[in-house]
């Protein structure tokens, strides 16, 4: 009887537990679940705003000239610029902006309801544990007292009385609040209109004081607000010509990174690549001479104008450095390399081996070049590095391709000038490109999943590479000595390579 009652007084305690417990835990799922999708939402749309905005400014400095302001002795001011900027973004901007931030208080507000949910849940399930806590010492306790009486009455042992039962009340103090819901208060004293009179009622509908977390918030919120105010002020002065402010804020700034001048000085290889380009003249016009032709004047234009996708760096802050007419130029020139390797290995092929394994793996070069302009493009457009990974390992794949069917060429006697500096190459290309693949990796990029790719963020990504362009000469920025490296090699020293064929072809083979 006693073993039939602890078991139903278990079986209850559970069962209430589960009917309890199980049904919120889901609720609160959910709703973690709707935030996570509304905070995705927020952070896309915000990010096309901020990248709407760069583009401005930056549209903003290009067309301001003294004409606009009616000045014809210095150029317009800073104020002039700023004032001009502050029309453009109340004229184009101020919709997007506002839904912006309509967006962010609907997802304070969210965040302070989780919260209050959260907060409801752990004093509630602090109650019910301490008073299922307190129910199985109650039912120990009587445990203990039956086996003591039942083994009195058989007389086996000397029964000592039993201790008096203890007082199971335990007293709690619930204080569910610290700096985490702080800064959803804090938070939401900037965006929520009418947030004092909301968070008193969100307290008193669960029983709770937060008369002091609305009062840290608003403390807070009070201390940036003096922050802004000083350096609106700093920068009055600094306008004004305060030389010891000035000093100040000189002062207050931080060690500039090291530069680069790899890049201004690639238009040097504007020489040899011009040279090349006339010693071109006078070859037939056929495929490899006009591929050999278009690689090198690209990459003349690139010289000249040299960028950096990442970031769109650029040096010469002009519509030729754009990064969208960029990489078109060298869609256009990477495809003609391609090709260009892949008729020399077919002709070589019909000299050397005759293998129609050697004329397959020639005939799939282009179509993985076009793969990774595809890769390249997406991670342009879409604003990640992830991509550019598979780019880059397309063009590793591509040469070991093209240097494994050159081994076979010299294996089998064909010594020539275009196998050996396939060859070279080769050896020099793969090593270099294993540490190029490594690097990207190293990236701080978060992966892309489907639900990133979206039409607003593909408008905005054209967008960016069109028209946005950020000027920099810092080393990091041009991705340190493997950038360097791959600018003066691309640009510079594989235009050699392709003249090269051109020239054996018009001196050796038969086109």
């Amino acid at each position: 009887m006693t073993m039939s009652t602890t078991a139903a007084a278990t079986s209850s305690r559970e069962s209430h537990t589960c009917r309890e417990q199980l049904p919120e835990d889901k609720i609160v799922y959910e709703k973690i679940v709707a935030l996570c999708q509304k905070i995705n939402t927020v952070l896309f749309h915000t990010e096309d705003v901020v990248n709407s905005l760069k583009i401005l400014a930056n549209d903003v400095n290009k067309c301001i000239d003294k004409s606009l302001f009616g000045r014809d002795d210095s150029s317009p001011s800073p104020e002039d610029k700023a004032s001009l900027f502050v029309t453009k973004v109340r004229e184009k901007l101020l919709p997007e902006v506002k839904s912006a931030f309509d967006g962010m208080s609907g997802l304070v507000s969210c965040l302070i309801e989780i919260v209050g949910c959260l907060c409801s849940m752990k004093i509630r399930g602090d109650k019910d544990t301490q008073e299922e806590k307190i129910q199985f010492l109650r039912e120990e306790e009587l445990r203990k007292q039956i086996e003591l009486l039942n083994q009195k009455n058989r007389g086996n042992t000397v029964v000592k009385p039993p201790p008096p039962a203890p007082d199971f009340e335990f007293k709690v103090k619930q204080n569910p609040f610290n700096a985490t819901t702080d800064a959803f208060l804090c938070l939401s004293s900037w965006v929520v209109e009418g947030d004092v009179v909301e968070l008193k009622n969100f307290g008193t509908r669960l029983g709770l004081d937060i008369e002091a977390s609305v009062e840290r918030a608003h403390k807070i919120r009070a201390k940036l607000e003096e922050r802004m105010r000083k350096f609106s002020d700093t920068m009055q002065r600094k306008r004004a010509g305060n030389p010891s402010q000035n000093a100040t804020l000189s002062s207050d700034l931080p060690e500039q990174s090291p530069t680069t001048a790899v890049p201004a000085a690639m238009w040097l290889g504007v020489i040899p690549n011009i040279y090349l380009l006339y010693s071109l003249l006078h070859l037939p016009s056929n495929t490899i001479n006009t591929c050999v032709r278009i690689f090198i004047g690209v990459n003349t234009f690139r010289c000249v104008f040299p960028n950096r996708y990442n970031n769109n760096i650029v040096l010469r802050d002009t519509i030729f450095s754009s990064i969208f007419l960029t990489r078109l130029l060298a869609t256009f020139s990477e495809m003609s390399w391609l090709i260009i390797l892949s008729e020399v290995a077919r002709d070589l092929n019909s000299t050397t081996v005759e293998s129609p394994t050697i004329d397959l793996l020639a005939d799939i070069l282009p179509p993985i070049c076009a793969l990774a302009q595809c890769f390249v493009w997406s991670s342009i457009i879409l604003h990640t590095d992830s991509l550019m990974f598979y780019e880059e390992f397309s063009w590793f794949l591509l040469f070991v391709i093209n240097t494994g069917i050159n081994t076979i060429f010299f294996l089998h006697g064909n010594h020539s000038i275009l196998v050996s500096l396939s060859l070279l190459h080769g050896a020099l290309y793969l090593p270099w490109q294993t540490l190029h693949l490594k690097y990207i990796l190293s990236l701080d990029d978060p992966a892309l999943s489907l639900s990133h790719v979206t039409c607003s963020r593909i408008q905005a990504g054209l967008r960016r590479a069109l028209w946005y362009r950020k000027r920099s000469v810092a080393r990091v920025d041009w991705g340190g000595w493997i950038g360097e490296s791959w600018m003066f090699c691309y640009w510079v020293v594989m235009p050699v390579w392709l003249a090269a064929i051109a020239w054996e072809y018009d001196t050796t083979l038969e086109l």
